[in-house]
């Protein structure tokens, strides 16, 4: 499944989740010489866009890591509480409540998670600018 956002009267597009989250995230010396690094800053807003507009449910139907090398990725999955989950899996990250409006009852690692997703997307989606 591919992302795209189009910007600037150019479309963007991205391939698959992994190269949409490399290309939404502030420029880094590394990234640039691995090759995933966004090529503009027009291109980085328009991935940050294409993020904004993810629900948060897809997170767990792509994996950006594989699961069996990557504790972490393992830890995540393992300890997942579908149920707590889905009052809040269809929000965006550009609308996502915080902790304390998600409770105490939800896994902290997903809220760590989706922390660290928010913190990507620190442009208002465009459906909820005004509220």
């Amino acid at each position: 499944m591919g992302f795209s956002h189009s910007m600037g009267g150019c479309n963007y597009r991205f391939d698959d989740l992994k190269t949409l989250l490399a290309k939404a995230t502030p420029m880094r010396s590394g990234d640039g010489l691995a090759g995933v690094a966004a090529e503009s800053e027009m291109e980085r807003a328009a991935a940050r866009y294409a993020l904004a507009d993810l629900p948060l449910k897809h997170f767990l139907s792509e994996a950006v890591v594989p699961y069996e090398p990557d504790d972490v990725t393992r830890l995540i999955f393992d300890t997942h509480d579908a149920t707590a989950f889905a009052a809040v899996s269809h929000l965006l990250p550009s609308v996502f409540p915080t902790q304390r409006q998600i409770g105490r009852h939800k896994s902290p690692l997903l809220i760590a998670h989706i922390a660290r997703i928010t913190n990507l997307t620190l442009i208002p989606h465009p459906n909820y600018a005004a509220r």
